[in-house]
């Protein structure tokens, strides 16, 4: 079977589950076709491509690393489908159908404005009118113990969605799955500056369960927390997952207005 668009469109799913409280995130099984999903896993990148490290024990697989990235989905059609089908105008038009009601309350002029692609220099009208995304992804792993403290993404983000990929004998009682928090102390409830929190300062809202083929998302608010806790897995038994981030390009992230905005809410937000 060959992947098409409408595989991988979110309004042809029905969400397993959708909460807009104290932020939108969201969640659908089953989201790839079993055979599609299958080859992605077998095919999964194997130990040479992953060079990046995060503090925790995350290792990163990612879009900017353009030498191996070409080599991998060289000798991997599916995955270069899948990725291609991604990045696509289609794709993101189809997502921003789904997000912006939910974007909305947060950011309301971003979710007026149409999405597009950031491949042509904008024309006047397109500045006014309409709001430059680029699509991001990175193939993640996690051995054991590694975590991810909770935050909540920085500034220039607008969405992100993450697509498990567990071992064929993964058990739950290994977690693994992303989880949503609150945190306690009400200062802590704006953090546009994504600064980073210690799980003991958080109470857990919503975890999602890390299942076979299962795609959640969030999208980045004030007080979109989440992080992935200590996995309790057997060691090399890697918790896999690609995550798919839609934001403003990488070329506007120095602007004069983002620089503005992120200083002020650095200036403005506790990191303590």
């Amino acid at each position: 079977m060959d992947l098409a668009i409408d595989d991988i469109k979110l309004s042809n799913k029905k969400t397993s589950f959708l909460v807009k409280k104290p932020f939108p995130f969201f969640c659908w099984d089953k989201f790839l076709p079993d055979d599609i999903y299958n080859e992605l896993l077998n095919t999964w990148p194997a130990d040479e491509y992953y060079n990046i490290t995060l503090k925790g024990g995350k290792q990163g697989f990612q879009k900017n690393q353009k030498e191996k990235v070409e080599a991998f989905l060289y000798d991997n059609a599916t995955w270069k489908k899948f990725i291609s089908l991604l990045e696509s105008q289609e794709f993101i038009d189809d997502v921003a159908s789904f997000i912006k009601p939910l974007q909305y309350p947060y950011r309301p002029i971003i979710a007026s404005k149409k999405w597009i692609l950031d491949r042509k220099k904008n024309s006047f009208p397109k500045n006014l009118f309409q709001n430059e995304v680029e699509v991001d992804w990175e193939l993640s792993r996690y051995d054991k113990n590694n975590f991810l403290d909770p935050h909540t993404d920085r500034l220039t983000k607008y969405l992100s969605l993450l697509l498990y990929f567990p071992d064929l004998k993964w058990k739950d009682e290994y977690g693994g799955g992303t989880v949503m928090y609150e945190p306690k102390d009400e200062k802590h409830k704006k953090n546009w500056s994504n600064n980073y929190m210690p799980f003991k300062y958080l109470n857990k809202i919503k975890s999602f369960s890390y299942k076979p083929n299962r795609l959640c998302g969030f999208i980045k608010t004030g007080n979109s927390w989440h992080g992935v806790e200590p996995i309790k897995q057997p060691k090399n038994m890697w918790r896999r997952a690609l995550a798919i981030n839609i934001s403003i390009p990488e070329s506007k992230w120095l602007s004069f207005s983002n620089r503005a905005t992120e200083s002020y809410y650095r200036r403005t937000e506790s990191a303590t």
